[in-house]
Order: structure tokens, then sequence, then C-alpha cells
């Protein structure tokens, strides 16, 4: 981890949403790990999609069922 955990004012800068305080050390526990893991998945997902939407590679049903839930029309 960067800086071995301690705030810093570049991430207080890239990341205001979390509220982070200069000079705290960050934790990552099992709910901010899982979040973090989500929203990776999802866009790993989306890159997979668009992908082969590109270059008209038919999808299957895992990525209709995943459209349906996080991209909904």
């Amino acid at each position: 981890m960067h800086r071995g955990g301690i705030i810093d004012r570049k991430i207080i800068k890239a990341l205001p949403w979390l509220k982070l305080k200069y000079g705290e050390k960050f934790i990552v526990d099992k709910t901010r790990y899982i979040k973090y893991d989500h929203s990776v998945a999802i866009y790993l997902t989306t890159l997979i999609i668009r992908s082969r939407k590109k270059w008209n590679v038919r999808q299957n049903d895992f990525v209709k069922e995943f459209n349906a839930k996080h991209f909904p029309k």
C-alpha cells in the first residue's frame, strides 16, 4: 500500500468522497475490500461486453443477465 497506509494530500485529493484525514492510517477492512472487488469485477465485465460487441462475438446468458442487472434500460 502507498506510503505504508498513511493518508497524504495526494490521496485526499484523488478520493475526496472517502473523507480521509491527513496523517491517519488507512485500513482496508472487509467492507471496503468487498466494495472494491465488486467494482473491479463490474469494470472488467463491462470491458469484456464492449469488446464482444465491437468484434461481433455472441453474448451468452451470463452477459445478458449482467447487463440487465447493472445497466437497466
